[in-house]
């Protein structure tokens, strides 16, 4: 007889599921304990997952860069709390199509869908929000312009001669009311085909400067006011100087100009940065420069004074855990081409320091909560990155960039770099491609003016790089400190690449310069809405000369002469 008897599977799974019932307890209760003084990287968003629009999304880009968008589960053990999450928002809105010949676009009377993505944290502690620039959710400090007319916009030259530029530039920033203009009732007319009745019906007529003759001018109502569009740095827009002086010596006048300058009638910025506490349902109202007495401005400025104690009394410990957890993902950092030279001692890290004083009482304690964004973004592999399609410039960047070349290794992209990517050089989802693995990126202009930033500063700000900023003197303007990296800073080529080559290799430092994400992000300005808002507070026509347009745009400066030491 045998003396054992076979278990019923049944029994057997049922055994097997008490076992992983209890098995899934305990790991939660040890979790529960563990994670208060573990950082834990429940999500990884890397540079290109930030405030990207779905609009924007490339259909190969998640398999160029697969780590995009993986799902990670790994610890860091830094101690972490008291500092709030950052809440990513992209608006979306819907666009219209445009026919073949004569294209019109208008803003119809539709709201902003968003979309927030919030990073959370296993602290037991709830983390401090950003300060509201608004008085409450219900309340706007402008709102939607309500019931009254409709502009027309006659758009009658081509743009960088071509009619498919002005359809770019409508389908990207022409949405008003979605884009969040205040004053929104606008419409815009263009191409070959527009007739002359439709002119008669305009509200205003815009020349883009070098094609402002290209075709035969419309005839002139005392109404309608006539514009000239210019968004080039005086180097290029003087190419069509010429033009509108032949145009005046035969009594052809312009009512307004519009340009990025800020002393120009109209405004078309590139970018701006609105406060993360700004509420959805609200108009943004755009101001050229930054607003350093708001309360979103004094708070990053308390918080930066707590950053940088912080950084001193931990810096050390947290540099080792990044450095380890970038090998970890990557393999190690990318920073210096074959033949590279020795640098010299690195700047002190705070020599950006403007505006930040000496308070120390402000700091209640010493830990702080790093985001998952900001431990991706600070363990990028690779230092810098530049993209450009204009090899040859007034400001000599092409200069700067080859003598940097000998210090650290830099991915060139575009028709002056080795790699080529999209469309030109404006194409977003180039710069998620490059966000994804470099920690800098060389945000040189090709002329040294005042107020001109291009996309150069703002796309590369939206998707998590660190620009180096290489134009006129007022980023501090524009932008909050310890946020970029000035050139003009440096006496040479050597020191500059050592100092990137410092915060590369001292990730915890370098997260100094990411700190704004937590107040601000970045909106590609409509350069629309200052010009609707104009056309409907416009009362009597004004007259502006070529005197006048460069009295307002043309101061520019001479570039340095670089050294490589």
């Amino acid at each position: 007889m045998r003396w054992w008897r076979p278990v019923p599977v049944s029994v057997l799974v049922v055994v097997l599921l008490v076992l992983i019932f209890i098995s899934w307890g305990l790991f939660l209760f040890f979790y529960e304990n563990w994670t208060a003084s573990f950082f834990s990287l429940t999500r990884i968003l890397s540079a290109a997952d930030t405030d990207v629009h779905p609009s924007d999304t490339h259909p190969h880009a998640f398999n160029i860069h697969p780590h995009i968008t993986n799902i990670l589960s790994h610890t860091i053990n830094i101690t972490a709390t008291d500092i709030a999450p950052r809440n990513n928002q992209a608006n979306t809105a819907d666009i219209p199509t445009n026919s073949t010949n004569t294209q019109a676009y208008g803003s119809p009377n539709t709201t902003t869908t968003t979309t927030t993505t919030t990073t959370t944290f296993p602290s037991s502690r709830v983390p401090q929000g950003a300060p509201s620039d608004a008085a409450s959710d219900e309340e706007c400090a402008e709102q939607y312009q309500g019931e009254g007319p409709m502009r027309r916009v006659v758009l009658w030259t081509p743009f960088w001669h071509s009619w498919d530029g002005w359809k770019g530039m409508i389908r990207d920033h022409g949405a008003l009311r979605e884009g969040r203009c205040a004053t929104w009732r606008c419409e815009f007319l263009w191409g070959p085909n527009v007739t002359t009745a439709q002119v008669q019906e305009a509200d205003a007529v815009m020349f883009f400067s070098l094609d402002v003759l290209m075709r035969p001018l419309p005839p002139r109502l005392p109404h309608a006011l006539w514009i000239w569009l210019e968004l080039e740095a005086p180097i290029i827009s003087q190419m069509a100087t010429p033009l509108w002086n032949q145009l005046e010596s035969v009594g052809v006048f312009f009512n307004l100009t519009m340009s990025y300058h800020h002393l120009n009638p109209i405004t078309a910025l590139a970018g701006e940065l609105v406060p993360l506490s700004t509420p959805q349902h609200c108009p943004i109202s755009s101001t050229f420069y930054l607003d350093t007495s708001s309360p979103t401005y004094t708070s990053y400025s308390h918080h930066m004074h707590k950053f940088s104690h912080w950084l001193r009394e931990n810096g050390v410990a947290v540099d080792g855990r990044l450095r380890d957890e970038r090998d970890r993902r990557h393999g190690g950092l990318i920073h210096q081409p074959d033949d590279n030279t020795t640098l010299t001692e690195p700047l002190p890290e705070d020599y950006n320091e403007e505006g930040q004083g000496n308070e120390t009482s402000l700091m209640e304690d010493n830990d702080f909560t790093l985001t998952a964004e900001e431990i991706a973004l600070a363990t990028r592999p690779r230092v810098a990155a530049w993209m450009a399609s204009h090899c040859h410039t007034d400001s000599r960047r092409e200069d700067l960039v080859t003598a940097l070349q000998g210090f650290i290794a830099i991915t060139t992209v575009g028709k002056c770099g080795e790699l080529k990517c999209g469309e030109n050089h404006m194409d977003d989802y180039c710069f998620r491609w490059l966000s994804a693995s470099h920690l800098f990126y060389l945000s040189f202009e090709n002329a040294l003016c005042d107020d001109y930033h291009t996309e150069k500063l703002w796309i590369p700000l939206k998707y998590g790089m660190v620009p180096v900023v290489y134009g006129g003197p007022s980023y501090r303007h524009t932008l909050p400190f310890n946020s970029y990296i000035d050139v003009l800073k440096f006496p040479s080529a050597a020191a500059l690449a050592n100092h990137l080559l410092y915060l590369a290799t001292h990730p915890a430092a370098y997260l100094r310069h990411l700190q704004w994400r937590r107040y601000w992000r970045v909106r590609r300005v409509l350069p629309w809405c200052d010009l609707c808002a104009t056309l409907h507070r416009q009362t009597d026509p004004v007259r502006t000369t070529l005197t006048q347009w460069w009295t307002n745009t043309a101061t520019c400066y001479e570039p340095p002469p670089w050294k490589q030491y």
